[in-house]
């Protein structure tokens, strides 16, 4: 009678055990960032006083990522729009 009962319930640690996973699979964030195909020489970020930088930007005007933006500092932003019209704006 014990080894009928032993039977099925080794049988069902061993299936439950053996579905375990035993290494974390990592955790994948986004994507690698590619190369940059123009790339700027490193005296153009050299030439920004250090600290960090911020302005509001127009939304007419794409901002490449590896050139400092040359645009004036401005700590306000002020849009108009119809109601349930949506406004946008842009930080450089």
């Amino acid at each position: 009678m014990k080894k009928s009962i032993f039977t099925p319930i080794f049988l069902l640690f061993f299936l439950f055990f053996s579905t375990c996973k035993t290494e974390i699979e990592p955790l994948s964030i986004g994507f690698p960032e590619p190369t940059d195909p123009n790339p700027v020489p490193v005296e153009t970020w050299n030439k920004i006083t250090p600290g960090l930088h911020g302005s509001f930007g127009s939304i007419d005007e794409r901002y490449n990522r590896s050139t400092p933006p040359k645009i004036s500092i401005s700590k306000t932003w002020e849009g108009t729009a119809w109601r349930g019209e949506r406004t946008n704006a842009q930080l450089a």
